[in-house]
């Protein structure tokens, strides 16, 4: 199916949800239902789909989060938000995010702020009118962190609110974003790894390392392959041209306690990513960093939620029915000039069926319109804000 029939379908599907909710209600069906329906743990699990286990601690604790991604403090030494009174085990309440990674996981390597109130994609991006999209904030990044540590790496991502109404184990549920990395000069993909997204990526830093990051187990390590543009080919423009194939890559690695780990900090509002770092290497001073916010649909296009010209209950809206505009609701960009978020997501043309085209946060052409002190801070090894 063609991204343009997909959108349709969905658009449908929307309608007709709508229609069978009114006639279930009047009939008074939902609630005789509802007793039947399965956890959304035991409706991903039912489908096929690997949750991240507890480790020996309860699904659903503090405890059990952080003893799954492993390499973390006991039990004993997890402290989440709300403490329980002494003797008392901890249990998360419904939609608040569990304590999941320390926040002192190495030393600071890169740091960068982005605008807050940007959620709106090139400006005109609507939230989802459901009220599960609620607080306001919930894909508006505020910084990009990325510590090195004693056999790790790990990324940061502050937002303006996170919630996780469906339970997901990492202890958030909306965000769902790409940390796309520039590592080696020459080589690398300008496409992105799965159609989704709907960007296209700057050839002069084409991608070699994805960093991805979703709820329900969905995080991962993927690098660019051989032959296709990837490592070992010269980097060359691949066509913007929406509805194309992803680029070919290689999964790495899952998001198992021996692999990527996601979780989030006790501050509620930080989402991060542990890698191993003989995986993904030491950060150099010369990697190029994109950082894609989109919101997650375990169904949409590479689990990327869709943007439509009209807003509805599940669809972001603002954007065009078509497969041109981006998926993407946030990006790691300068808040003014010819490299901004709204400069860089409006631009695509949907006459021409054309995707936007972005650019790294720390490249030298972002560096010379906006001033590299006002962006990002690289911290050499050792040293700390």
């Amino acid at each position: 199916m063609s991204w343009d029939g997909e959108k349709a379908g969905r658009r449908w599907l929307s309608r007709m949800a709508t229609v069978g909710t009114a006639i279930l209600a009047g009939w008074g069906l939902a609630l005789l239902l509802m007793p039947a329906l399965p956890s959304p743990q035991e409706a991903w699990r039912m489908a096929g789909v690997q949750l991240p286990q507890s480790s020996g601690a309860e699904e659903g604790t503090a405890g059990g989060i952080a003893a799954a991604l492993g390499g973390l403090p006991p039990e004993s030494e997890v402290v989440p938000a709300s403490a329980p009174a002494a003797g008392k085990k901890a249990e998360p309440k419904s939609g608040s995010p569990p304590s999941a990674l320390p926040g002192d996981a190495g030393q600071i390597v890169f740091t960068a702020d982005d605008p807050a109130g940007d959620d709106n994609g090139p400006g005109t991006y609507t939230y989802p009118q459901d009220a599960a999209f609620t607080p306001r904030g919930l894909w508006d990044l505020r910084n990009f962190t990325v510590r090195q540590g004693t056999g790790k790496v790990t990324f940061l991502l502050k937002f303006g609110a996170v919630t996780n109404p469906w339970g997901a184990p990492e202890g958030f549920f909306h965000q769902r974003v790409d940390i796309y990395i520039d590592t080696t000069p020459g080589r690398g993909e300008t496409r992105p790894a799965r159609a989704g997204a709907n960007v296209m990526f700057d050839p002069a830093y084409a991608w070699d390392v994805l960093v991805r990051v979703a709820p329900w187990g969905g995080s991962g390590l993927y690098k660019a392959e051989a032959g296709h543009g990837g490592a070992g080919a010269e980097r060359t423009a691949s066509s913007s041209t929406a509805g194309g194939a992803g680029a070919a890559v290689r999964k790495v690695l899952g998001c198992t306690p021996e692999g990527v780990r996601a979780g989030v900090l006790p501050d509620g509002q930080t989402v991060a990513v542990q890698v191993p770092l003989a995986a993904i290497g030491a950060p150099q001073r010369n990697w190029r960093y994109y950082v894609l916010v989109g919101g997650y649909d375990g169904f949409g296009p590479d689990q990327y939620r869709l943007v439509m010209k009209a807003p509805g209950p599940w669809f972001f809206g603002g954007g065009d029915d078509g497969n041109a505009d981006p998926n993407v609701v946030d990006l790691l960009a300068p808040g003014g000039g010819k490299y901004s978020q709204k400069a860089q997501l409006g631009s695509f043309k949907v006459a021409e069926n054309r995707q936007a085209v972005i650019h790294p946060i720390n490249c030298p052409e972002v560096e010379a319109e906006n001033g590299r002190g006002g962006l990002w801070r690289w911290l050499p090894f050792g040293r700390s804000l």
